[in-house]
């Protein structure tokens, strides 16, 4: 009977060793290669998290939301190594802890670029200025006068609310006609208008469209759609401007270039901004886009003290324009079903709720508690004639807010 000697199914020590090696080797290996892949994942997220609303934003936030993301799994000095590497080879764009990628510099040039390339290129509606209707603003006057002469692709308006841009608008629309134009309006239609309680806001910059005579389309029909009826006798009007971002804005210019047409980006880049990346038409007004600016208040024109409020307000003097309106006494204004319901004080002061001790109630979130705000703002409501609770919005800081 044959027989196998144990020692025959070992592999010789030194083999042995090898083996062993290499299995480490592997293993260590297969280990550098997951927590780099994990590093870069990271990385990655951290840059999609932070782009898909800004163009640009500070190294400790990327470091904050990479290692957020592989927490546990690698260090901050690994981090910051390899965002290291990106810059070096271009991928991310670094100054003064400031970062941006390659894609969004790559992306706000382009949006420049157009602006640029678009000076001279098309022939001005009209050679001579023709007269404009009494009764405008030098604002409205400005506005329509640039868009009848320009000769620049892309123009810009910047106008406060309550500056009469439907009337601007209605008076160019009845001037290009005469001479065979036909202006579209372009509304936004992002993320922003669902914030502003989504149809509200759609609503008034597609009536600020009906209300001057012109048909209005959204911002992503006009991309998406074909459109051959619309040539270089065309105006697009795009309102809202300040509340798109960099990829729509930018898919507009192209979009208009495809058709040999021209637009006007008309807003307030004072106003919300674009909840999608960036800031373009801020960008544009900085570089180059040829503008007219429309700054008298006309919307509360016949009250001083609210056309103040306005001012105040559309100049970033939220706190001053809210003590101003102290000065109005609310019994002038609003009619209720009793007469002494109402408050006296047009600003009133909510203090928070409070135990039976004196001391503040917190909520859930570990900050005052406000349940008595939402008492009084319902009885303010309530208690106004029917006609005039049909015309009072109120406004929430919060959804939560708007919830309760």
């Amino acid at each position: 009977q044959l027989t196998t000697p144990k020692d025959h199914t070992k592999s010789p020590p030194k083999a042995q060793d090898d083996h062993n090696n290499i299995d480490t080797d592997a293993r260590s290996n297969q280990s550098v290669t997951k927590g780099i892949d994990v590093v870069h994942t990271a990385i990655s997220y951290g840059i999609a998290k932070l782009s898909e609303k800004e163009a640009s934003f500070s190294m400790e936030d990327l470091l904050k939301e990479s290692m957020t993301y592989a927490l546990g799994h690698t260090t901050g000095d690994e981090i910051e190594k390899v965002i290291d590497e990106k810059r070096a080879n271009g991928e991310l764009l670094i100054n003064d802890r400031h970062v941006t990628t390659k894609a969004i510099y790559e992306l706000e040039k382009s949006i420049i670029d157009n602006i640029s390339d678009g000076h001279s290129q098309v022939q001005s509606v009209v050679n001579e200025l023709p007269s404009l209707r009494e009764g405008l603003t030098q604002g409205q006057k400005d506005a329509i006068s640039l868009a009848l002469t320009t000769k620049d692709r892309f123009i810009g308006i910047q106008g406060l609310a309550g500056t009469g841009k439907t009337t601007m608008m209605k008076e160019l629309r009845e001037k290009v006609e005469l001479y065979d134009y036909e202006i579209v309006g372009i509304a936004p239609t992002h993320k922003a208008v669902q914030m502003l309680d989504g149809s509200m806001n759609e609503k008034s910059s597609g009536e600020r469209f009906r209300n001057a005579g012109i048909p209005v389309m959204t911002a992503h029909a006009f991309i998406n759609q074909e459109l051959d009826k619309y040539n270089d006798k065309t105006i697009f009007i795009t309102d809202e401007s300040s509340m798109i971002g960099n990829r729509l804005y930018h898919g507009i210019q192209e979009k208009t270039k495809s058709l040999n047409a021209r637009t006007i980006f008309a807003g307030d880049i004072k106003q919300q901004a674009a909840i999608d990346q960036g800031k373009p038409q801020e960008l544009s007004l900085n570089n180059g886009l040829k503008y007219a600016s429309m700054n008298e208040i006309i919307r509360q024109r016949n009250s001083p003290i609210l056309k103040k409020s306005a001012e105040l307000a559309a100049s970033g003097k939220a706190s001053q324009s809210l003590t101003n309106l102290e000065k109005i006494n609310p019994f002038d204004h609003i009619k209720r079903k009793d007469y002494y319901a109402g408050s006296t004080e047009s600003f009133v002061e909510i203090a928070p709720d409070k135990d039976t001790q004196g001391n503040i109630i917190l909520g859930d979130d570990d900050k005052p508690r406000y349940n008595n705000l939402y008492q009084a703002i319902a009885n303010d409501y309530l208690t106004r004639v029917t006609e005039q609770r049909d015309h009072t919005v109120v406004i929430a800081k919060t959804h939560k807010s708007r919830a309760v």
